[in-house]
C-alpha cells in the first residue's frame, strides 16, 4: 500500500505540470524561446501526461522551434528571387 505522501504527490504532479505550462507562456509572449523551451522541458519530466495533451503548450514547443524554419526559408526564397528594379516591382505589385 502506498504511503499517503507518495499518494499526495501524484495528485500533485499534473497540477505542477499545468503550473509550469503557465509559467511558460509569459517567456512565450516575451518570445523568450529558450526560457519556453527549458520550462516546458520541466513540465514534462513532471508531469508527461499533462503536457502531452496541452493544447497551449503543444502551441509554445512548436512556435518556439519554428522561428528558425521560418528564417531559413525567407532567406532561401530571397536568395533566388530575381533583382527586381522599381519599374518591374511597380508592375508586379501596384
Amino acid at each position: 500500500m502506498p504511503s499517503q505522501a507518495t499518494a499526495i504527490e501524484a495528485d500533485i504532479r499534473p497540477r505542477r505540470g499545468r503550473h509550469l505550462i503557465e509559467v511558460a507562456r509569459p517567456h512565450h509572449l516575451q518570445r523568450d524561446h529558450e526560457a519556453v523551451l527549458g520550462t516546458l522541458k520541466l513540465a514534462e519530466q513532471t508531469a508527461p501526461e499533462t503536457i502531452r495533451y496541452n493544447g497551449y503548450a503543444r502551441r509554445m514547443t512548436l512556435e518556439a522551434e519554428l522561428p528558425a524554419t521560418r528564417t531559413q526559408a525567407a532567406t532561401r526564397r530571397q536568395n533566388r528571387a530575381p533583382d527586381l528594379t522599381a519599374n518591374q516591382r511597380t508592375l508586379l505589385y501596384p
